[in-house]
Formats: structure tokens, sequence, C-alpha cells
């Protein structure tokens, strides 16, 4: 199947914003600055014509993960890596 097929089965067509990384300081954490910080992303995206974000986050990280569904994100996908 076409890749551009497949996609539109799979999530639709979407002009998508990815969040690679985000990483804040441990001691500055708790404080919003990663809300802050995704929220400044989202507007970025949105001006830039963007209909959905995708966030790349460790699966062992759950304080991200938390902070990523309280801002509206769901899961979506996994990746597994094998040390060979």
């Amino acid at each position: 199947m076409e890749t551009i097929k497949k996609n539109e089965l799979e999530i639709g067509r979407h002009r998508l914003g990815e969040v690679l990384d985000l990483f804040i300081e441990e001691s500055y954490r708790g404080q919003g600055i990663g809300s802050k910080m995704l929220m400044m992303m989202e507007a970025y995206f949105k001006e830039q014509d963007c209909d959905s974000m995708w966030a790349h986050l460790f699966a062992s990280n759950e304080n991200a993960h938390t902070v990523y569904e309280k801002f509206g994100f769901i899961d979506r996908s996994i990746g597994m890596l094998k040390n060979i």
C-alpha cells in the first residue's frame, strides 16, 4: 500500500508539528515551565497551519508522560529497542 494511503487510514491527513525533545533541568521542574513551553510550541505550530502535535519521549519517563497527558496528548504508538 502506498505510504500516503496507509497514513490516511491510520491518522488521516495532518500537518504535524513535532516535539522532538523537551528537557527541564531537575531544579526547575514542577514550576509549570514545561507546560508553558508546550503552550508556546502549540501556538507556533498553529501559526504554521499544523493541526496536530506529536511528542517523542522515552517510555521510562513517567513524569513527562503525565505532563503530556495533562496537556491533552494521548498514547499513539510504541517504539521498541533491543541491544544486540
